[in-house]
């Protein structure tokens, strides 16, 4: 039996609402760390999963699924200082062993 399509959530709060209880927390984090970090960011349901948007730019997505959760970047220069950033902090920790 095919299930009816489901209607997407109309605001992050409905999204949250639908994800598993296993991941709502980690999301609900995840969301408290945009919102201190863009704090003039605004929240909406993009592509149907939660997006914010600052200046009428897409900042950053995030979204549940059956096994995992995820953080969409939309720009690869981003992405990418993000990963160089991350992998001088392990470096860091390497050397200070």
């Amino acid at each position: 039996m095919e299930r009816a399509p489901t209607k997407a959530p109309a605001t992050i709060d409905e999204y949250l609402t639908r994800v598993s209880p296993r991941f709502r927390s980690q999301l609900r984090g995840l969301r408290r760390t945009i919102r201190q970090a863009a704090p003039r960011a605004t929240e909406s349901i993009s592509y149907g999963i939660p997006t914010f948007k600052q200046d009428d730019a897409r900042l950053i997505y995030f979204s549940a699924a059956k096994n995992h959760v995820a953080i969409h970047m939309v720009r690869k220069a981003l992405l990418t200082r993000i990963v160089k950033a991350r992998l001088a902090e392990i470096r860091s920790k390497t050397k200070r062993r």
